[in-house]
């Protein structure tokens, strides 16, 4: 979704609630240091689990964020991405 990586140009950590993640590129990020991922039974406690994220973790989220985002979120980052699958 373009909002995920809206959030990382702004920089927040976005929250996906998902059932089925499906998280691109995978093979080449580590996701887990991107976002946090909230399944819908977890949703009730979904501000616990955002307030337990402590302030270091949430800025080392954002830098990793920023380190990659040119890579793998910009407009020529996607596309350079892609062609590289498809090439």
């Amino acid at each position: 979704s373009y909002r995920l990586y809206e959030a990382f140009q702004y920089g927040a950590v976005p929250v996906y609630i998902s059932d089925r993640f499906w998280l691109p590129w995978s093979e080449d990020l580590e996701w887990d240091k991107l976002i946090i991922k909230i399944t819908p039974d977890k949703i009730p406690s979904m501000q616990s689990i955002i307030s337990s994220l402590s302030e270091e973790k949430r800025v080392t989220m954002v830098e990793y964020a920023k380190d990659i985002y040119e890579e793998f979120f910009s407009l020529r980052g996607v596309v350079n991405k892609i062609l590289d699958k498809v090439i």
